[in-house]
């Protein structure tokens, strides 16, 4: 009898035993911690390191394993609160790996823009053929699955804390003008391209088929199409007399007078016609080169313009890449 309470009393220790040294992390998770990490462009409607702090970020969590939400807290927003980024709801992670999916700017209630979710998470967008430069929004979209994106490191409980590698979604065509001999104030009050041969460039939908983003690959589909889109407003005047020689691109950037930004099209240069409106008066320009221009997802294409006398001419094209960077 006190054999078989002593081999009781043995295994019941045994278990409890076992039950402390589970790990803590697979029975409560550890927090999942999210940074997002963007290139400093510092212009009117462009996010980047200067400016993100002031968007919502959208959040939703998969387990890679299943696919499917990591938890009931997988659909969250992120939000700067100094000095850290704060989840609407704390998701805690545990040994499962995980799979981030974001979009930026978010609204207020996400369900407004929002279609699927995790991997067939989609966004509608808004890009009309007309808008004030002020009013275009940068769409930033991100995929991942590790740390960082240069690290592969898997993100679950031993990995909690994740630079969030976003994305722009969007083409940026940007104008840099000088002027030589020109008497005028240099006042730039708008700028349209157009596809005098065939409609391009995709824009809001009249008639249902809504613009939208695919959040995994940033990837556009949906929208009518228009052969041409124009800035207003730009509200910038001329302030070189000679052609910029810098050699640092990105010091060309902070340069630029006046862009559009525009979902991403592959078009033929000599069907490409800008129209520039300066002091009031509308200039007419080609790129004055043949072959298919591919303006591609998160690239700058800086034009350089020369304004001489009366005569308007782009000079030449100078590409960034428009993509996160981490410091």
């Amino acid at each position: 009898m006190y054999k078989i309470f002593y081999i009781i009393v043995g295994l019941c220790l045994t278990i409890l035993g076992c039950t402390k040294e589970k790990p803590t992390e697979e029975i409560n998770g550890v927090p999942l911690t999210i940074s997002p990490q963007l290139k400093y462009v510092n212009t009117k409607a462009i996010i980047d390191e200067s400016t993100i702090r002031l968007d919502s970020i959208r959040i939703q969590v998969a387990n890679e394993s299943s696919g499917g939400p990591y938890s009931a807290d997988a659909f969250s927003i992120l939000r700067f609160s100094s000095p850290n980024w704060i989840l609407s709801k704390s998701l805690y992670l545990t040994l499962d790996n995980a799979q981030i999916y974001a979009y930026a700017p978010c609204p207020a209630d996400p369900s407004t823009i929002e279609s699927g979710e995790l991997a067939n998470l989609q966004i509608k967008l808004d890009i009309p053929a007309i808008q004030r430069m002020s009013d275009q929004t940068d769409y930033l979209y991100a995929f991942q699955q590790y740390k960082t994106k240069d690290v592969m490191t898997k993100i679950n409980s031993k990995n909690p804390t994740v630079e969030l590698a976003l994305r722009h979604a969007l083409t940026q065509v940007a104008f840099v003008f000088y002027e030589i001999d020109y008497l005028g104030a240099g006042n730039i009050s708008s700028v349209k391209i157009k596809d005098i041969s065939a409609s391009s460039f995709r824009i809001n939908s009249t008639l249902g088929d809504d613009l939208v983003m695919k959040v995994k690959d940033g990837s556009i589909t949906g929208g009518d199409f228009t052969n041409e889109i124009q800035v207003t407003n730009i509200d910038s005047t001329i302030r070189l007399t000679s052609k910029p020689l810098t050699t640092d691109v990105f010091e060309l950037a902070k340069e630029v007078n006046a862009y559009l930004l525009l979902t991403p099209v592959t078009i033929n240069q000599e069907d490409i016609e800008f129209t520039f409106n300066i002091d009031g008066r509308d200039y007419v320009s080609t790129l004055g080169t043949t072959g298919s221009l591919n303006w591609q997802m998160g690239y700058q294409y800086i034009y350089t313009v020369k304004l001489e006398g009366t005569a308007l001419v782009i000079q030449s094209v100078t590409v960034i890449p428009w993509t996160s960077t981490f410091k």
